[in-house]
């Protein structure tokens, strides 16, 4: 059965390695769209959000360069048990235990950077439904409050949902 030599695996874990990178720089990125978030700076938010997807966007291409290396591996070695896009753990297999060590411990510090990334996503995307909630109920009170007073913007008088205004009367 072929095996993988280092000279097979070192690519893949410079790859592996520049991955590690990006996603440091997209965590980092997170972290400067949750503080847009929370000060409630537009202008930074959609520089956060921007600088995020171009990083997310060379992920993918990372992920396709590393599909690549691992096709021409296969290719080279032989090894019809691997596909592009084979898990590091299924390359490592394949190879002497010293090298795949060093592979599944690079792997396992991107599986990491991932899985926080993906917790911090969900915190912000939490964070932007609530602070688009807070906004909605703020813009329908300032919506109401011009309309009882019969008071017009720019474009005119302003257009509300219905909404019951009472007062009860503390005397009876």
């Amino acid at each position: 059965m072929p095996e993988l030599r280092k000279e097979d695996l070192t690519p893949l874990k410079a790859q592996v390695q520049r991955m590690l990178a990006v996603q440091e720089r997209i965590l980092q990125a997170l972290a400067h769209k949750r503080e847009a978030i929370r000060t409630a700076n537009s202008e930074a938010l959609l520089a956060a959000t921007e600088s995020e997807g171009a990083l997310v966007s060379e992920m993918v291409n990372l992920e396709q360069q590393r599909r690549h290396l691992v096709q021409e591996m296969t290719k080279r070695r032989g090894l019809a048990q691997l596909h592009p896009g084979a898990t590091l753990a299924e390359i490592a297999a394949l190879a002497k235990s010293g090298e795949a060590k060093e592979l599944l411990d690079v792997g396992a510090e991107l599986r990491r950077l991932v899985e926080q990334a993906a917790q911090e996503n969900n915190v912000l995307r939490e964070a932007g439904g609530r602070l688009l909630g807070h906004l909605q109920h703020l813009s329908s009170l300032m919506h109401g409050a011009l309309d009882r007073a019969k008071t017009y913007s720019r474009a005119g008088r302003m257009q509300v949902t219905p909404q019951l205004s009472s007062t009860v009367d503390l005397r009876s």
